[in-house]
Order: structure tokens, then C-alpha cells, then sequence
């Protein structure tokens, strides 16, 4: 199972490397890094990161900060594909 990452604003994902570290001999961790793109509404960051996911592929979201309401919203379209959703410090409600 995938684990999918999402960055917070800055969009590197950077923060995400220790955990890749840690638990990267358990899942498949895709960290996915935004373009700088300012013009760039919540509907296409969730369709930017659709694009890493396979069509039948079960996975686990992670989305921090800025990307909780990413995360919130795909796992919503995903249904039943969406395993987990982990939200963190993030401002989504």
C-alpha cells in the first residue's frame, strides 16, 4: 500500500524526509511536491496529486498543513481507496 505525502505551503515536502527514513521499508512513501504555481486553486491541487495515484490503487493519506484540506477532500473523492487519512497540524475543518 502507498503511503501518499502531501507538503505543507512550501511544497517541497522536505519535512518528510526523516519519516520516509523511518518507516520506508514498510510502505511505499511518494512524497509529492507542489509547482509554484500562486494562481493555483484547492481543485487543482487535489487533481495535481490525483495524478499520482493509480486508478485502482488503495492508499493512505498524509496531508500536513496547507495540505490537510488537500488530503480532506481527495479521500473524499477516493472513498473506499482511501485507507487512512492523517491529518497533520493542519487547519482543515
Amino acid at each position: 500500500m502507498k503511503l501518499i505525502l502531501l507538503p505543507g505551503l512550501d511544497g517541497t515536502g522536505a519535512l518528510f524526509e526523516s519519516l520516509v527514513r523511518c518507516i520506508g521499508q514498510q510502505y511505499e512513501c511518494v512524497v509529492v511536491r507542489y509547482p509554484q504555481r500562486a494562481e493555483w486553486k484547492l481543485t487543482d491541487y487535489v487533481d495535481y496529486v490525483a495524478q499520482h495515484i493509480g486508478d485502482d490503487e488503495q492508499i493512505i493519506l498524509l496531508g500536513e498543513s496547507f495540505s490537510g484540506s488537500v488530503a480532506v477532500s481527495l479521500a473524499a473523492q477516493l472513498g473506499e481507496r482511501c485507507k487512512a487519512l492523517i491529518i497533520a497540524a493542519s487547519f482543515c475543518r
